[in-house]
């Protein structure tokens, strides 16, 4: 075999290679409460809105051939939808979802304040949830690398 013809061969399998492990990706999590306690049977959704998996009976997914997904939506009866932006960097989520209550017969300024009022409680106990979750061993700290938005 030629040099060139060995250089050739080479290409197309380092190619091949990249391409297979970038096909291999997958994207591994788990999703509580605000109670600290395992969501089964959350929907995961892509950005196109196409359920991609749901979670199992200990709040736990995997979804394989990851390499293009850029955000996951996370949806459950009861709580508010949450949009995770992914990181390359990134393949482990650890999520906590918050109740999400109806109010009905009020003002659409008055449901803006109390959207308002229920971000700023969320801001203030998210990181007092992760830490609890991480000490109670429900969440890894070694793998903690999604933040999920406030």
């Amino acid at each position: 075999m030629s040099l060139r013809k060995y250089k050739c061969y080479l290409i197309i399998c380092l190619f091949t290679i990249i391409n297979l492990h970038a096909q291999n990706q997958t994207i591994e999590g788990k999703i509580i409460d605000s109670y600290l306690i395992a969501l089964p049977q959350v929907e995961i959704y892509s950005a196109d809105n196409k359920i991609i998996t749901i979670s199992d009976m200990n709040g736990n997914f995997t979804i394989e051939n990851a390499e293009r997904i850029e955000s996951l939506k996370f949806r459950f009866l009861g709580v508010k939808d949450e949009i995770i932006e992914m990181s390359k960097n990134c393949r482990y989520i650890q999520l906590i979802m918050f109740n999400d209550a109806t109010h009905c017969f009020v003002s659409a300024r008055k449901l803006k304040r109390i959207e308002i009022k229920e971000q700023k409680e969320k801001k203030k106990i998210l990181p007092k949830l992760i830490d609890e979750a991480i000490a109670k061993k429900i969440f890894n700290a070694d793998k903690m690398c999604n933040m999920q938005k406030i």
